[in-house]
């Protein structure tokens, strides 16, 4: 198997760093995104048995839940688990579809559903999620959740819980007034550019899993 490790030419966030990534796999002519953060916290492997059946074939979008059943946390405080589950049953009331988490660090897209560049409008930070499923409740997208195992025990989360608190708020109370313009503006920096360089790759192999 081929590894290429990219390395982002600016600091453009958690969001920006999806587009890098979407972009990549539009250029190369990829079918399919797989998206697992890089923080330890998720395990692709709760992804591979919907992988060997085909699942990822029939939507545009699996999207791991820490929230559903089956899904296990480990280290993961009550407050959070409780702020998490309230903003699920907002976001799924305004969606008018039911969406069991609003962004995991697993998930797995369907690279033509980016297309047209609709992720290059979404946020660049932390936000880039709520955006990202906004719109693919706007857009009708087909999704499937799947429950996913969690573990927060040697690290703290980055998000600031009042602050992100408001500002998702803001942005789904913009939603339940506006779905189509709150989705469709540009919500990314102004001239910013999604570059990367490459920083490794083994080069391609044979069958045989040789240079």
């Amino acid at each position: 198997m081929r590894a290429v490790l990219l390395l982002n030419d600016h600091h453009v966030g958690l969001g920006g760093s999806h587009k890098v990534a979407i972009d990549r796999c539009l250029d190369r002519g990829f079918d399919y995104c797989l998206v697992l953060h890089g923080d330890d916290q998720a395990s692709v492997a709760d992804v591979m048995p919907l992988l060997r059946q085909g699942s990822h074939r029939k939507h545009d979008a699996l999207l791991g839940s820490r929230f559903m059943s089956g899904s296990r946390l480990t280290g993961y405080p009550a407050l959070r688990i409780a702020g998490n589950r309230v903003f699920n049953v907002l976001f799924s009331l305004a969606a008018r579809r039911r969406l069991h988490d609003l962004g995991s660090g697993l998930n797995v897209f369907r690279v033509k559903a980016f297309a047209d560049g609709c992720h290059l409008r979404l946020a660049d930070d932390l936000t880039f999620n709520y955006y990202l499923i906004l719109l693919a409740a706007q857009r009708d997208w087909s999704l499937r959740f799947f429950p996913i195992s969690r573990r927060e025990e040697d690290q703290r989360s980055n998000v600031k819980m009042a602050s992100q608190s408001t500002r998702t708020l803001r942005l789904l109370a913009a939603y339940a007034r506006n779905p189509e313009k709150t989705v469709g503006a540009d919500h990314s920096v102004p001239g910013r550019r999604y570059t990367s360089s490459v920083v490794y790759d083994s080069g391609p192999v044979d069958h045989a899993g040789t240079r």
